[in-house]
């Protein structure tokens, strides 16, 4: 009973609520009739809080002192209130949740449709790379075109700007003669012609023109904007400056052949006059001229090329004016001359004659020798009504001022025929009497257009 009682008291200390289960079971178990009352009613219970002795006692009954009382129901005894357990450590932080879904992206607005790539646009015929900016002057970039066939030789059409998605621009490119602009008037102001006759061309691209019946010499830049101009000075003497011809060569001097005066005249690219030769009286000893109205000069070679008209001669000078040789005779053999106009030279030193009165072109080695002719009279591919001019290119290209057909024409080096372009009229592009011819090394042709009074441009 002791081992009982100690249980009892040490339980009723430290766990009253065992104690009262305890008691419970007991009564529970009991014969004493108490199940009965357990039942029906409420019966409580008095615990010495010393002895651990246990007494029962009807519900609500006041325990001694020392004792402590224990309420019992139905339900079952309630224990003493037991004393307040340690606050329990702090439970560690719960995980923490699992964030919540984000919320889903909104659906990626559809893309446009792509614009169709504009057509593809037909190859123009194959030629010379023109000067960027404006591939012959660079045709609007589309897409690369089927390939055509190749034709005579032209610049490349500029590169122009890219179609705009959905109506690609169509590229082009461009063939010889096609017009890269004109310039020039009637009249004496600056930028203005009377009768222009001879055209030229710098290793800067600048366009020096003889305005022949301005009695002057005009320079503009590659696009036609005018630079300076200038007429001969008074100590040059003779009669007025009037400018037949014009050439430049590799250091920067401008060659003036003056058909009335008889005479070359040397400037310098701004003007400055340098020397002259020739001059009155005319005359067909070496060095004299009558009515010369062409030069050319070899570039680097510093020779001068001179179409001595009224002797029907090429004379060959070094750049002071030094005589060094000539060649021809009235007459229509190989090697003769029926009043020439226009002389040219190509890169490997042979010289070019536009044989005016024989309606064709003769070439020549630089000392005279013959090599080979070709045009006769007539409209077709090939033939001349008093070609006047005649120039080269870079390819060593031949072109021909076909003067009396206004027109120009483009052969390779052996006279076979590449192209042609022009007709009678003023539009861009016809010409009205076509004389002096000069081209540059960005793939341009540049005509005289004499009678309309004005330069144009063209792809070579």
């Amino acid at each position: 009973m002791g081992s009982l009682k100690s249980l009892v008291r040490g339980l009723l200390s430290s766990k009253p609520g065992m104690v009262i289960a305890l008691v419970a079971a007991l009564i529970g178990t009991t014969t004493i009739g108490l199940a009965s009352a357990a039942a029906t009613g409420v019966i409580d219970a008095c615990v010495n809080n010393s002895s651990g002795e246990l007494k029962i006692v009807v519900a609500d009954a006041t325990c001694p002192n020392n004792w402590t009382l224990l309420q019992w129901n139905a339900q079952g005894v309630t224990g003493p209130t037991g004393a307040t357990g340690a606050t329990g450590a702090t439970g560690s932080t719960g995980a923490t949740g699992p964030q919540g879904n984000t919320g889903g992206t909104g659906p990626t607005g559809s893309q446009g449709a792509t614009g169709a790539i504009g057509p593809t646009g037909a190859s123009g015929a194959e030629g010379l790379t023109g000067a960027t900016g404006a591939t012959g002057s660079q045709g609007l970039t589309g897409p690369t075109g089927a390939s055509g066939t190749t034709g005579a030789t032209g610049a490349t059409g500029p590169q122009g700007a890219t179609g705009s998605a959905g109506a690609g621009q169509v590229g082009s490119v461009l063939v010889t003669g096609t017009s890269f602009g004109t310039w020039g008037t009637l009249g004496p102001a600056n930028g203005e012609f009377s009768s222009p006759r001879g055209v030229a061309t710098d290793a800067a691209g600048n366009v020096y023109v003889a305005d022949t019946l301005n009695h002057r010499i005009q320079k503009f830049d590659s696009s036609g904007t005018f630079l300076t101009a200038w007429s001969s000075p008074s100590s040059a003497g003779v009669g007025p400056f009037t400018p037949a011809g014009v050439a430049t060569n590799d250091l920067s001097f401008v060659y003036v052949v003056e058909a009335d005066n008889n005479r070359i005249m040397v400037f310098d690219s701004s003007g400055t006059f340098s020397t002259k030769w020739g001059g009155t009286p005319y005359g067909n000893a070496d060095g004299q001229f009558r009515f010369p109205l062409g030069v050319a000069t070899d570039g680097a070679a510093g020779h001068i090329y001179v179409a001595d008209t009224g002797n029907n001669r090429i004379q060959k000078f070094d750049s002071n004016g030094a005589f060094l040789a000539k060649w021809g005779s009235l007459g229509s053999a190989d090697g003769q001359f029926n009043a020439p106009e226009g002389v040219g030279t190509d890169a490997a030193g042979n010289v070019y004659v536009a044989d005016t009165g024989n309606n064709r072109i003769q070439k020549f080695d630089s000392s005279g020798t013959f090599l080979a002719t070709w045009g006769h009279l007539g409209t077709l591919d090939g033939q001349f009504n008093s070609p006047r001019g005649v120039a080269t290119d870079a390819a060593g290209n031949v072109y021909a001022a076909d003067t009396g057909n206004n027109r120009i024409q483009k052969f390779d080096s052996s006279g076979t025929f590449l192209a042609k372009w022009g007709s009678l009229g003023s539009a861009v592009g016809q010409f009205n009497t076509p004389d002096g011819l000069a081209t540059d090394s960005d793939g341009h042709v540049y005509v005289a257009d004499t009678d309309n009074n004005r330069i144009q441009k063209f792809a070579q």
